[in-house]
C-alpha cells in the first residue's frame, strides 16, 4: 500500500455483497469509473472474474494462476515451492507428513498441494 500511494494510487478492498455474483461487483464499479485497475486473491482454476476482466481493457493482475493466465500477469508459487519444507522434515525423520491446503478449486492450493505430492515422490 505504501508504495502504491509514493506512486499517486490509493488501493481499496472491495468484496461482493453476500451470494453476489463478483462479476456484478466488478461491473459496478467498472461502469462507475471507480476502478483503474484490479488485484485478485483466491483466484480459481476456472475463474468467472478473470475471464470477464480479460474483456474489459482494464488492467488486473491475479494471485494465482487460472485457466486464462497467459492473457495476464500473475503471482504464484513455484511448482516446486514445499520442496525445501518437506527435505527439511525428512532431514530431521518425519515420515508422516500431512498437507493442510484451501479448497484445490483455488489456484494457489492447487499449485501448492502438487509442489506436496511431488516433493514426496523423490
Amino acid at each position: 500500500m505504501d508504495e502504491a500511494a509514493a506512486n499517486g494510487y490509493e488501493l481499496q478492498l472491495s468484496a461482493p455483497l453476500a451470494d453476489e455474483d463478483p462479476v456484478a461487483s466488478y461491473e459496478r464499479a467498472i461502469r462507475a469509473r471507480r476502478v483503474d485497475g484490479f488485484v485478485l486473491l483466491r483466484t480459481a482454476i476456472d475463474d468467472s472474474r478473470v475471464r470477464h476482466l480479460a474483456g474489459s481493457g482494464l488492467p488486473f493482475v491475479t494471485f494465482g494462476e487460472s485457466d486464462h493466465s497467459a492473457d495476464h500477469p500473475t503471482v504464484t508459487d513455484s511448482a516446486d515451492c514445499l520442496q525445501p519444507a518437506i527435505d527439511h522434515l525428512v532431514a530431521l525423520g518425519h515420515r508422516r507428513i500431512g498437507c493442510l491446503a484451501e479448497p484445490l478449486q483455488y489456484a494457489l492450493a492447487a499449485t501448492r498441494h502438487r509442489s506436496f505430492i511431488e516433493a514426496l515422490e523423490t
